[in-house]
């Protein structure tokens, strides 16, 4: 039962699959050159029909050289009969008025045996030609449901054949009727066989003036065109046999480098998902170079990256909890110390729970905006500003905020760039709220604007503490903590806002000491 389960199952995966479908269409494309095989019935009537009117016009050269010669006999009738010399394929037969044999082209010479005739003596049967052993048992093979499909629902085919007339048998024929009447008379009899095949009975009368003296009786049998259209099948059955193999071969080569690979494609997501939480490998990129190959590509590319996101999310998820933790333990410690201290012990614990509270508040909001900003980078629409005056409305809020700095821009020439104008001004309040917490007393805060080559700089320039050379590049890292010398409470994410913003524009921001401060350039393809 479960054997009968799974072989059901396999042949509803195979009816379902690409390869079905490939492999129905290239046979289907194979069967229209057989489908031509239907019209070859048309064919063989235009065939019939020439050598019918081949056979006429030598009856009729026959019968106006027989007429107005006086009486009919059997001399004359020979000579002139020997006068073709053998040249027609037609048999070409005399009668007189009584239906007696005059004279016949077939008694008269011996022609050349010619295999694409059928002997005038007996009837033609195909049916010996089809079980002969020169018949290719292809063409045997392929013609046994058509001759099953005769024998049980076609009706049987009357027992006539090329042998109608003889030398003892008067000629009297319907076709023959007709001519002695003075009229064109044609008949065509069936010979037994496995495919039809008939000889074509065309009667002219012969005239002595206006009486009927005569009878030309021309005969040809149809061997010769069964045996073209026989050979024309077998070609295209030839052609349909080797195409229908081709066929089964693209099918098989055309499941092997798309279906199949995609299958393995499946094979390989199913397996990177397969862990809970986590990636499990990657897609295996294919040697082929085509559309294929190059999604497999794309999906490890993605893959990774996806994978070095969720490495990113849980380093982030422990850098936080590590950050969140110090200041929620100063808080507890703090809480649990108040109630038994003395005034002044009070207001320091309380003024320190207060500031790590701030802490943690700046922390849970960095975290928001850094987690909100993937999502808002994407599809950002870009404005065109001009930098001057938007460094110079980002500068207004803060030289309000901190009058004793000195605020400086340098550089007026108009410079215009698209970039979204909320995250770059993110941006630059990110950098400006770093400078102040650096910046002494009265200190510079210095902005330039200038293009170099193809990208736009913006510096930014605080006199304060310079940066130890090996955290130039910690200080973009996430809840980068050192802070000596800052006069404000940091979350630690701002630079790294700042630095994921300009990076999502193409461009770079880095930091470098100075004689007396440190100088944040930002660069931007313009």
């Amino acid at each position: 039962m479960k054997l009968f389960t799974a072989l059901d199952t396999g042949i509803k995966k195979f009816f379902r699959s690409i390869l079905f479908r490939l492999l129905l269409f290239n046979v289907l494309l194979v069967f229209l050159p057989v489908a031509g095989v239907l019209y070859l019935d048309t064919f063989e009537k235009q065939l019939l029909q020439a050598q019918e009117n081949s056979m006429v016009q030598q009856a009729r050269v026959l019968s106006a050289s027989l007429s107005n010669q006086g009486p009919l006999d059997k001399e004359k009738a020979v000579l002139f009969l020997k006068n073709l010399n053998g040249q027609s394929k037609t048999r070409l037969r005399v009668v007189d008025p009584e239906g007696r044999l005059l004279a016949d082209s077939s008694t008269l010479f011996t022609p050349e045996p010619d295999k694409t005739e059928a002997p005038y003596s007996g009837r033609y049967d195909k049916e010996t030609l089809l079980n002969s052993a020169r018949t290719p048992l292809l063409y045997r093979i392929s013609v046994l449901p058509v001759r099953l499909y005769r024998k049980l629902f076609q009706p049987p085919v009357p027992v006539k054949d090329a042998g109608f007339y003889n030398s003892v048998k008067p000629f009297n024929g319907e076709e023959i009727s007709k001519a002695l009447e003075g009229k064109y008379g044609a008949v065509t009899r069936l010979s037994l066989g496995g495919q039809r095949s008939v000889t074509m009975y065309s009667a002219l009368p012969v005239f002595d003036h206006s009486r009927v003296i005569g009878v030309v009786l021309a005969s040809q049998s149809t061997y010769r065109i069964l045996r073209d259209l026989y050979e024309m099948r077998l070609v295209v059955l030839k052609v349909f046999l080797v195409s229908f193999i081709a066929a089964v071969f693209i099918s098989l080569f055309l499941y092997y480098t798309i279906a199949f690979r995609i299958r393995r494609l499946e094979k390989d997501a199913v397996l990177i998902t397969a862990g809970r939480g986590e990636m499990k490998g990657s897609f295996k990129p294919f040697r082929f170079n085509d559309e294929i190959g190059q999604l497999s590509l794309s999906l490890k590319d993605l893959t990774d990256r996806l994978d070095s996101h969720l490495k990113d999310m849980d380093d982030f998820i422990s850098d936080f909890s590590h950050e969140f933790k110090n200041p929620l333990s100063v808080v507890s410690s703090a809480s649990e110390m108040i109630p038994g201290s003395a005034v002044e012990q009070q207001e320091r614990f309380t003024k320190l729970v207060n500031q790590n509270i701030r802490r943690m508040e700046l922390l849970l909001v960095g975290v928001r905006d850094l987690t909100l900003l993937g999502r808002e980078l994407s599809g950002t629409r870009r404005d065109k500003l001009d930098l001057v005056l938007f460094v110079q409305d980002c500068m207004e809020g803060f030289k309000l905020r901190f009058p004793a700095l000195q605020w400086i821009l340098k550089g007026d020439a108009p410079i215009s760039i698209s970039i979204p104008e909320e995250h770059m001004r993110r941006v630059l309040i990110n950098l400006y709220e770093n400078a102040v917490s650096f910046t002494p007393e009265s200190g510079d805060i210095i902005t330039g604007i200038e293009i170099e080559k193809n990208n736009v700089l913006i510096t930014v320039f605080n006199e304060g503490p310079p940066i130890p050379e090996n955290d130039l590049e910690k200080i973009f890292s996430r809840f980068y903590s050192n802070r000596t010398g800052s006069r404000e409470l940091h979350s630690g994410l701002g630079l790294s806002i700042a630095r994921t913003i300009v990076e999502s524009l193409g461009g770079r921001i880095t930091a470098e000491n100075r004689s007396n401060g440190v100088l944040f350039t930002i660069r931007i393809p313009g």
